[in-house]
């Protein structure tokens, strides 16, 4: 059968960067997406602010254990296409580290947005995240670098990065949900400073496509230049999914 597949889909190409300072700047590209999603990790570093193109996201969940380990999650919906900076302004600024992705197809209605969290000195983390079946689960646990961290092997691993100023270690993954809880888990090698967020957001309701607006006759010129070069070409749009399709088809004789 194979593991489930989520309609909820993260774009290839996540990225991560580390941050210092009291603002902190790099460009993104999220093409066509219905949600930015960033996972923050630091020792110190408070973020006051996060935009997007000038947009300000909301954060959704925090934890913080000591000084070393925090993790957060920053989310906006339905961010501007294309290339825009994302700007991080600390409140401390200390450094800081940024896992960013955008995911398609979530139901922007009831995005979902359930959390949960959890920290201390240990060596192991669950947590249980309320979820509807098809929502993807996103999570972060932040741990210092001498310490290595294993995600459950339902759990797909999606980012390991250091936060080179700071010497602590973001671990991501992502987990398709199959019931109304959704359990994120990860084992370290030693007991030490860890915080684990997790979210979740619900999958868009599947839409069957709707051919709409009557056909309409132009004029066309054929390639290879033989006839007239007059034909009748039938135009319909598809909507499907929130997303929509122009096609043409016809003869040209």
């Amino acid at each position: 059968m194979g593991d489930p597949v989520s309609p909820v889909t993260p774009y290839d190409g996540s990225t991560s960067w580390d941050g210092s300072g009291f603002s902190s700047t790099e460009s993104y590209i999220a093409a066509s997406a219905d949600m930015l999603v960033l996972r923050i990790i630091g020792d110190d570093s408070t973020p006051s602010s996060v935009t997007y193109d000038g947009v300000a996201l909301t954060e959704r969940v925090a934890i913080v254990d000591g000084n070393t380990a925090k993790s957060r999650i920053w989310d906006l919906a339905s961010p501007a296409s294309g290339a825009n900076d994302i700007v991080i302004t600390s409140v401390s600024g200390a450094s800081f580290l940024v896992v960013v992705c955008t995911l398609d197809s979530v139901d922007l209605v009831t995005p979902g947005r359930n959390v949960a969290s959890s920290n201390g000195w240990i060596s192991s983390v669950s947590n249980a995240v309320v979820s509807t079946v098809d929502a993807i689960v996103l999570d972060v646990i932040s741990v210092v670098d001498t310490v290595l961290a294993t995600a459950d092997e339902d759990q797909a691993e999606t980012t390991t990065a250091e936060a080179a100023k700071t010497g602590v270690i973001a671990y991501t993954s992502e987990k398709v949900a199959t019931t109304t809880s959704t359990t994120m888990s990860w084992s370290m090698d030693d007991a030490n400073r860890v915080s684990h967020v997790a979210i979740s957001y619900n999958a868009g309701a599947a839409t069957a496509p709707t051919i709409t607006g009557p056909p309409t006759a132009i004029e066309g010129t054929p390639s290879n230049g033989v006839g007239s070069g007059l034909g009748s070409v039938t135009t319909v749009t598809l909507k499907a999914g929130g997303r929509t399709l122009a096609l043409a088809h016809g003869l040209i004789s």
